[in-house]
């Protein structure tokens, strides 16, 4: 009989973030300047970072999704040089740099700039 409590506490557990749902709906995030964040906002940036003297893909370029200087998110570039932030993330700024390395020179894009589409973001060498 040792089970009836734990079957009941179970299923508690398990219909009240149901119910919670479906009483508030889908988490949203507001914020101070009256943008909200939520899941029916898809606003995915994708990009790709070019050296700006040869044009070549860079890989393994830090990208960050920057919210009020905040880091909301990193992306990591591919091979080809492509990066990809998910759509539920707010974004004022994207961030580009190479770590540790100090090949090349950190440049701050406002996302403005980039959500129009894919963009290309050129970094400089550094000297």
């Amino acid at each position: 009989m040792r089970w009836v409590p734990k079957l009941l506490l179970w299923l508690i557990a398990m219909v009240i973030p149901v119910f919670i749902a479906a009483c508030y709906g889908p988490q949203q995030r507001y914020r101070p300047s009256g943008q909200v964040d939520g899941p029916g906002v898809e606003r995915k940036l994708t990009g790709r970072v070019v050296d700006a003297g040869t044009q070549k893909a860079l890989e393994h370029i830090d990208v960050f999704c920057l919210d009020q200087g905040q880091v909301r998110h990193r992306a990591l570039t591919d091979a080809a040089g492509r990066y990809w932030i998910p759509g539920h993330l707010h974004c004022d700024e994207l961030q580009f740099g190479d770590g540790r390395e100090g090949l090349f020179k950190p440049r701050t894009v406002p996302v403005s700039v980039v959500a129009a589409g894919e963009q290309q973001v050129r970094l400089e060498r550094a000297e």
